[in-house]
């Protein structure tokens, strides 16, 4: 019986590497792999979806936070490619400083404005899909 499988990644601080493999492991992933870039760990594993459901990996990536907040090391982010649409709703309010909208991308994802929504006090929504090509 053929399997198809989740691949889970992880970029994380290198301090956070054996919390990170002990979670992955407990979770029920197999094949770990880490890779060292720069001054982070990029880890890599596989699970099977039969044995975990989309709510279950976003526990596990609380989990995976929660951890790194335990251990007072930066969060990790994990990446798992399941976002098929971006909406984004703009305010009309300045309001100074801010946090980024996509903290920690490791890699560049170039999104498509699939389409767009005016709303009378004058909110705009964005809606955005993954270029996959």
């Amino acid at each position: 019986m053929a399997h198809s499988w989740w691949e889970i990644r992880v970029l994380c601080d290198p301090a956070l590497e054996d919390i990170i493999f002990w979670r992955l492991e407990m979770f029920g992933c197999q094949g770990s792999v880490t890779q060292m870039k720069s001054n982070s760990c990029l880890m890599s594993a596989y699970l099977q979806e039969e044995k975990a459901g989309l709510l279950d990996l976003a526990a596990l990536s609380l989990w995976l936070r929660q951890d790194a907040l335990c251990a007072g090391l930066p969060l990790p982010a994990m990446q798992l490619d399941l976002i098929d649409e971006h909406r984004i709703k703009v305010n009309p309010v300045i309001l100074g400083n801010g946090n980024p909208l996509f903290k920690r991308a490791e890699n560049k994802l170039n999104l498509n404005l699939v389409r767009t929504r005016i709303f009378g006090n004058g909110n705009v929504l964005l809606c955005y899909q993954p270029d996959r090509k």
